[in-house]
């Protein structure tokens, strides 16, 4: 890395980003020092982050301004934005129609006062230290460049928000409504799942959409053109801002998605199904990888939740003892994990 160019990508950061960006690099030595990694090791892991800076700032330097878009769309997820990026090339709309991606899964972790700095803050911490492994950080620049593009949103322009009926969805629907309340925006909702059920149901296939990145772009692309829903009204965004308020006063790390309803469980939740997973895999028998076991338990699982999630609370089942475990823990593919009976 030369000098000037780390001193000119580095001056080009806010102060919050720089804060961020501090705090994560400190959070990463520590958790490369507990895991007895070497200097070198822990330097790549630095150069990579830089360049993964880098990028995303050549990235935002090329973007029009917000305001110089007819339409906007909030997709809750890097995968559902990019499947209707593709679309919105197909029908050559990319330039006029802009894509906000809220990334942070809101299933899981503290959401408690968030729509404040210090919730913000306490979040930030908790996810760091929850998930010190994972490959795709948390980053706490790409939550608040969020919330600064959401709350730029000219009044002028339409906002069309993109949501299936998962915890993590329906939970940053009522945040990102909370934060653009009292804004004289025309917001449509996309009800992704319903409409899916709606314009892709068959009879010989049993299928339901568990949150928005399951549809492909050819999809999405005739959902753009057939959906039909009708602005909110002042009463129903009323009412799911008061919804969020609701939710922001729980101080659980964990929401699901019950007959409609967001509704919030410890953390432990899952404790169990992953226990009774392990032995349906013989693995109160014998070592496997610990990525098979996560995978199992996603793949029977009717929530949206990812399986960062599923790992930390795999991690501090090994804590407690109820799992022995053989194997690096730098990564979930390097480890395999076993039941202690």
């Amino acid at each position: 890395m030369q000098l000037e160019a780390m001193k000119k990508t580095i001056s080009s950061l806010s102060e919050s980003d720089a804060k961020s960006m501090l705090l994560l690099l400190f959070a990463k030595t520590n958790q490369w020092k507990q895991m007895g990694n070497t200097d070198s090791e822990l330097a790549m892991e630095i150069e990579k982050m830089y360049n993964g800076l880098e990028r995303a700032i050549e990235e935002k330097q090329k973007e029009k301004r917000i305001e110089e878009y007819e339409r906007i769309h909030i997709m809750f997820g890097a995968s559902p934005a990019g499947s209707l990026r593709e679309a919105l090339k197909t029908m050559k709309l990319e330039h006029k129609e802009k894509i906000i991606v809220f990334g942070d899964m809101l299933s899981v972790g503290p959401i408690y006062h968030l729509q404040t700095e210090d919730g913000q803050e306490k979040r930030a911490n908790w996810m760091l230290t929850a998930f010190p492994y994972d490959e795709e950080d948390w980053r706490i620049s790409e939550f608040e460049k969020s919330l600064h593009e959401i709350t730029s949103i000219s009044e002028n322009q339409h906002i069309t928000i993109w949501c299936s009926n998962s915890a993590h969805e329906q939970t940053a629907l009522r945040f990102v409504l909370f934060l653009l309340k009292e804004r004289e925006h025309q917001i449509q909702v996309v009800n992704t799942a319903a409409l899916h059920e709606t314009l892709f149901k068959r009879k010989d296939v049993e299928y339901q959409v568990l949150h928005t990145g399951e549809i492909p772009p050819e999809k999405l692309q005739i959902m753009y053109e057939k959906s039909d829903s009708e602005k909110l009204s002042q009463q129903e965004r009323e009412m799911f801002e008061n919804e969020w308020l609701s939710l922001a006063e729980t101080k659980n790390a964990l929401r699901i998605e019950q007959n409609g309803i967001v509704e919030s469980k410890n953390e432990s939740y899952f404790d169990q199904t992953i226990i009774e997973t392990a032995k349906e895999l013989n693995m109160d028998r014998e070592f496997r990888k610990s990525a098979r076991l996560i995978g199992q338990v996603l793949g029977e699982c009717e929530q949206h939740i990812g399986d960062s999630f599923i790992e930390y609370r795999l991690r501090k089942l090994i804590e407690k003892d109820v799992f022995e475990v053989k194997g690096s823990l730098k990564a979930m593919r390097y480890y395999s994990v076993k039941l202690k009976v």
